[in-house]
């Protein structure tokens, strides 16, 4: 079953069959849209969708007897898909279909009819790339051609406009070369208007050729409909910056399909491609339902600025809470250092049903990308911005996806508590100085982000960042899949206490100077990694590797650890000035030298190795060697390459040690082999079933007194 979110669905009836997004030309309609399944996850797969014409909602005859169109779409990652209806030769809408009092869209996605159907309106055609001057013509409501005569205009081949302005007529404002006709022929989304020869003389004549309206022989262009207004735009940026705002103030009048305002019966505030200078005073959407789309997708086509110097002002201010803002391109400019910031893009904290798409913010000189300590939770898509967006000591709570910011945004400073899929910024990004507990999918950001000084206590997958991220210096208590950082990152400075799968780090990551207590499988890190310099690396890790000073080096190493890998000084291997200890158990791992509880030389501080070592291989000075305390020490088939030097009080079993061995008394040692001597040094430890290439000192052993009765063979060949 497929579920289906119609983003944008604009088609133009009559003499208007084009989208508001894009020119299509007579005959065609942009259709675009969302599709999900019933669980609300996008589909990606090709689909086939057909369209076809209705009479009503329900039932009714088809228009254009058996006109159809099949198009074969493939949806984006989010499931967003564009397409043309009527595109294919010969398969033109016929004009026919729109003479009809309602025309309804029925889609059907595969074998699946989708439930409503989707009424036609009209809304905007733009001629702003086609000509240089325009003109404009505004409709509101029902009307009739009879009832545009009687005030005042003639119908034999012509509409003629009668002198002066008068409410609710036909008015003219012919500087320019422009027109303002109120309350001409609209009925149910289609014009009532009959074919209309062209004069000889058209100065002051609103006429008709073929499927265009002409006023002074300029082709017209619609301004308002039953749910949208048109703004009115000129070469002057100032003036098209007032009329946007007229605009606006004008659709707040309007009850769109007669209704009033809801987010099922909502009004847009149309607006062309154009420079829009809202400099003498800020634009604010205080109104819900009314929403503000430019209408080139080209958002750069809609270029709305303003250069501010007031306390705090804004060019975009939002007070309204359910609001929708797309294909725009803002820019605001501040020379000044204020108190308060200016900002691009200005929304009061709460505004939840927020809706912006394909939007730029951008900051110039000391101006911000958006106002500060606001929480930002609606739905952003497709949006860029400058620094301090999405939030900066604020909270970033909404859902955003593939928007591009630049340093401290996005709950920077605060809260990053929302739900980000392909966001990227720049530094100080995500929570920095605060907590990131949202859920973040293919997000990428600079140094300190992701809860850098704070939390990193969300959901993270295949996210990257630079150095000292991931709760560097707080906590990344969080679940990490796939994700990479560098250098003292995931609690580097502070606490790994999460759960990370095939995450890789720079030096001095995982716990670093921390605790690496949480659960790490397949993840990689450089020098200084997974609680090195902590108090403990309690964890439980498989399959991970780092290279020198890991696994509790200079701390605790009294985790888990199965088939990992690190270079020299590891597993609690100590440092000059430090102690450690290996306390843990380790299973099929692998250090260089002077790992697993072992000092580096006998001058540095007493290490202790007391874990279990199960299969683990060491190079020199390693297991408790370098006047370590190794008597809690439990070796399994466990095999050191080289040197081993000092005392062993311990238990081996099956192991091999690549050279001889000092016994105290507590040692224990049964079927391993030394290529050196064993000195049991005259103590009761015990020796047996095991091969040298000398036996020193045994006549205490606890298994015999003699290499015969201990089972113990000393050769000098012993390899």
């Amino acid at each position: 079953m497929f579920r289906m979110l119609i983003d944008r669905a604009a088609v133009v009836i009559g003499v208007m069959l084009i989208s508001s997004a894009a020119f299509a030309g007579p005959g065609l309609i942009q259709y675009q849209g969302r599709l999900t399944d019933p669980a609300g996850n996008p589909i990606t797969t090709p689909v086939s969708i057909t369209f076809t014409f209705w009479s009503a909602v329900t039932g009714g005859t088809q228009l254009g007897g058996t006109y159809y169109d099949t198009d074969t779409v493939t949806p984006n990652s989010q499931g967003l898909y564009s397409t043309m209806i009527g595109d294919e030769t010969g398969t033109k809408i016929p004009d026919v279909i729109f003479t009809a009092p309602q025309v309804w869209l029925n889609v059907k996605i595969g074998n699946e009819n989708l439930s409503p159907r989707k009424q036609m309106v009209a809304t905007a055609y733009s001629f702003q790339s086609n000509y240089a001057t325009t003109a404009t013509m505004a409709l509101d409501s029902k009307d009739t051609l009879a009832n545009v005569a009687a005030r005042g205009a003639s119908t034999s081949t012509e509409l003629t406009l009668s002198g002066g302005v008068k409410t609710g007529s036909i008015s003219a404002a012919t500087t320019g070369g422009s027109v303002q006709i109120e309350d001409v022929a609209l009925s149910e989304g289609a014009i009532k208007l009959p074919p209309i020869t062209s004069p000889s003389n058209v100065s002051g004549k609103l006429y008709q050729a073929g499927q265009m309206l002409y006023w002074y022989g300029i082709p017209v262009m619609l301004t308002r409909g039953t749910a949208y207004v048109y703004v009115s735009t000129t070469p002057d940026p100032g003036a098209n910056g007032l009329n946007l705002r007229a605009a606006y103030s004008y659709a707040k009048t309007l009850k769109p399909h007669g209704k009033d305002l809801s987010t099922s019966n909502r009004l847009t505030v149309l607006v062309p491609p154009a420079r829009y200078d809202l400099t003498a005073a800020q634009l604010v959407l205080d109104t819900q339902f009314i929403d503000l789309v430019g209408v080139s997708t080209a958002r750069h086509d809609q270029f709305l600025y303003a250069r501010m110097s007031t306390n705090g002002a804004s060019l975009l201010r939002q007070t309204a809470g359910d609001v929708r803002i797309e294909n725009l391109f803002l820019e605001g400019t501040c020379n000044a250092v204020l108190p308060t910031p200016t900002s691009v893009y200005y929304p009061d904290s709460g505004t939840t049903q927020t809706v912006i798409r394909n939007c730029e913010f951008s900051p110039i000189d000391q101006c911000v990308s958006m106002a500060f300590y606001v929480d930002y939770p609606g739905r952003y898509e497709n949006c860029k911005s400058g620094r301090l967006s999405f939030g900066y000591h604020g909270r970033a709570s909404g859902t955003y996806i593939n928007c591009e910011t630049g340093n401290l945004s996005f709950g920077s400073h605060s809260y990053a508590s929302g739900a980000f899929i392909e966001c990227s910024a720049g530094n100080s990004a995500f929570g920095y100085h605060g907590t990131a507990n949202g859920s973040f999918d293919r997000c990428t950001a600079g140094y300190y982000s992701f809860g850098y000084y704070g939390t990193a206590s969300g959901t993270f997958r295949d996210c990257s960042a630079t150095n000292s991220s991931f709760g560097s210096y707080g906590t990344a208590s969080g679940t990490f899949q796939n994700c990479t950082a560098q250098d003292a990152s995931f609690g580097g400075y502070g606490t790994a206490s999460g759960t990370f799968l095939q995450c890789n780090a720079g030096n001095s990551s995982f716990g670093y100077y921390g605790t690496a207590g949480g659960k790490f499988t397949n993840c990689t890190a450089k020098e200084y990694s997974f609680g090195s310099m902590g108090t403990a690396a309690g964890g439980v890790f498989t399959n991970c590797s780092g290279r020198n000073y890991c696994f509790g080096h200079a701390g605790t190493a009294n985790g888990t650890y199965e088939n990992c890998s690190a270079y020299s000084y590891s597993f609690g291997g100590g440092s000059e000035t430090k102690a450690a200890t290996a306390s843990g158990t380790f299973r099929n791992c692998k250090a260089i030298n002077s790992s697993f509880g072992s000092a580096q030389i006998s001058t540095h501080p007493k290490c202790t190795c007391s874990g279990l070592f199960i299969n683990c291989v060491a190079d020199n000075y390693s297991f408790g060697a370098i006047n370590s305390d190794n008597s809690g020490a439990r070796l399994q088939g466990c095999r050191v390459n080289s040197t081993w030097a000092g005392y062993w009080g311990g238990r081996m079993d099956n192991c091999w040690i690549g050279s001889g061995i000092v016994c105290t008394a507590t040692a224990r040692i049964y079927g391993s082999t030394f290529i050196g001597s064993i000195n049991l040094n005259n103590t009761a430890a015990g020796v047996t079933q095991s091969r040298c290439k000398a036996l020193m000192n045994y006549g205490s052993n606890v298994f015999g007194a003699t290499p015969a009765a201990a089972m113990i063979i000393a050769d000098g060949d012993v390899q």
